[in-house]
């Protein structure tokens, strides 16, 4: 019997769901916020799906585990990255791993990035990253039951591609296919009768995405016209979400508890930035003389990350996880020998430099890798004020702390608060004014949504300063188990009504450091008595 039900919406943003609450567009939402608690939830630096998703599961910020993009760097020590995977999540250990351990029976689907599926106690399903004709199910068995009970399974609606260009009725039509299909699985999932079930509706993020300019007078390609035709499809989609959601929880047990968060906000795309072009312009970034063939990983890396396909990226998935392509090499056009800074091939639209430490003595006389970084920073700074854009630079342990921190890009920015999207590609031009295409008129903002609702719920409650981080302990506290002291978030106890049981009972920690030093003395002692 379903104990407690977490709801991804990936994308999901107050500035869309209030106004439709308001318009009385989306009564179950409206009275979910009523009668429990929500407020923003702050997402990761940056705000994209293969980082959030990870930091919601884990509780932890990339620092800790690594997870900076979907292209992960291979070492501190080499400019190499490889594609992530469900192998990288399992290493920083999700809330639904501990569950699973505990004898807990649990249902994870249509997840992002945890490509391929794993063995847990019940059902995982991959999402984003994947494709339905792949081995994505966990077990085995689980996959005739669904695609027979939903006539067939599908993940996302690539809209992006070239078929939904110009045709917003056929990339609606399709999105409506996508949500009957996650509707229909969550009450399959109901009747397996799971006791924590995690589930992932996608099509909140790619409407936004594609939509952005039918609901925003302000964004450079709103067009009256257009929006009169289109909004109307944009509001049916977040209705049929409600539908869902009023579905679900028609059908769970008087005493279970429903957690609604999203990976990400959203808000409009209005410009873009190109830092392989602003390097090469001051001086930093060199091309090579000649360009030698790009390796076949390279060349379908480059295509992923432009077109964001998910079939290209499966396959190369496919291959990693396989061993038979390991490594892609950053920014293959870069003469390494020559340049002081670069930015990598990723598949984030926000901003990310690595200052190439081992040739800065020989190219750069009496000068160190933090005083190129820093100066980067500061002419990167003053460029976008003579451009009239905002622009906030970090170095990592500005935003992240961990055993993993090394790994990330040395700079990292954003423009205009994300509304200006960020490329490694190059360009004729740093900065334009506008999107590099209509059809991408939304972006990924930091703040998402986060909501809970149920017996154990106090009503009325706006949350102030939640983070995604602090989901995985809430799951864990809620049901009964303890905290790892390794993980960055706490445990949201505004949101528990008095006297209910996650109220009453205080939060525990386990100490996973402790541990760790228990078993390396054991495992020195062992290796101690073999050599008497």
């Amino acid at each position: 019997m379903v104990k407690l039900v977490i709801l991804g919406l990936d994308g999901a943003t107050f500035r869309v769901i209030k106004p439709l609450c308001d318009e009385g567009r989306l009564p179950t939402f409206r009275r979910i916020m009523a009668q429990g608690a929500h407020g923003v939830l702050e997402s990761t630096f940056p705000p994209m799906t293969s980082v959030a998703w990870p930091a919601l599961a884990t509780g932890k910020n990339p620092g800790r585990t690594g997870m900076f993009d979907s292209f992960l760097r291979v070492s501190k020590d080499s400019f190499q990255m490889r594609l992530m995977s469900s192998a990288d999540v399992r290493r920083a250990k999700p809330y639904w791993d501990y569950l699973s351990s505990a004898g807990v029976s649990v249902g994870v689907v249509n997840y992002p990035f945890l490509y391929p599926p794993y063995k847990v106690n019940g059902v995982m399903v991959s999402g984003l990253g994947s494709a339905p004709e792949e081995d994505i199910y966990y077990p085995g068995d689980f996959k005739q039951r669904l695609l027979v009970r939903c006539d067939g399974y599908r993940i996302e609606v690539p809209w992006h591609e070239p078929q939904y260009h110009g045709n917003t009725a056929l990339f609606v039509a399709e999105l409506l296919e996508l949500l009957d299909i996650n509707e229909c699985t969550l009450h399959l999932l109901l009747d397996e009768e799971f006791e924590v079930l995690t589930f992932v509706i996608s099509a909140s993020d790619f409407a936004q995405h594609y939509m952005w300019r039918y609901i925003d007078p302000t964004h450079p390609y709103y067009d009256e016209e257009q929006s009169r035709r289109y909004r109307p499809d944009f509001i049916r989609i977040w209705e049929r979400i409600d539908g869902i959601l009023a579905s679900l929880l028609a059908r769970l047990p008087a005493d279970a508890n429903i957690l609604i968060a999203s990976d990400h906000g959203f808000g409009p795309h209005r410009s873009a930035f190109f830092t392989n072009t602003w390097l090469e312009e001051n001086g930093y970034f060199h091309k090579r003389a000649v360009l030698h063939r790009v390796t076949g990983l390279q060349h379908v890396a480059g295509k992923i990350v432009k077109a964001l396909s998910t079939n290209l990226y499966n396959r190369i998935n496919r291959s990693i996880v396989s061993g038979r392509l390991s490594k892609a090499l950053l920014a293959p056009q870069i003469d390494l020998s020559r340049s002081l800074a670069f930015a990598p091939v990723n598949a984030s639209l926000s901003g990310r430099i690595y200052v190439n430490g081992e040739m800065v003595a020989s190219l750069r006389a009496g000068a160190d890798a933090e005083a190129v970084r820093d100066e980067i920073a500061d002419r990167l700074r003053e460029t976008c004020r003579s451009l009239g854009v905002r622009a906030n630079v970090y170095c990592p342990s500005e935003l992240y702390s961990g055993e993993h921190v090394d790994l990330a890009p040395d700079i990292l920015f954003e423009i205009d608060d994300f509304e200006c999207s960020v490329h490694y590609a190059f360009n004729d031009r740093v900065y334009q004014n506008l999107p590099p295409h209509e059809v991408h008129s939304g972006l990924h903002k930091r703040d998402g949504i986060f909501m809970a609702y149920g017996p154990a719920i106090k009503a009325g409650v706006e949350l102030q300063d939640a983070r995604i981080y602090d989901v995985a302990p809430t799951v864990l506290h809620m049901l009964g188990m303890p905290v790892p002291d390794d993980m960055d978030g706490g445990v949201l106890q505004q949101v528990f009504k008095e006297g209910s049981e996650p109220a009453q009972r205080q939060v525990k920690y386990r100490k996973l450091e402790a541990e760790r030093v228990e078993i390396r003395r054991r495992l020195k002692d062992l290796r101690g008595r073999r050599t008497l």
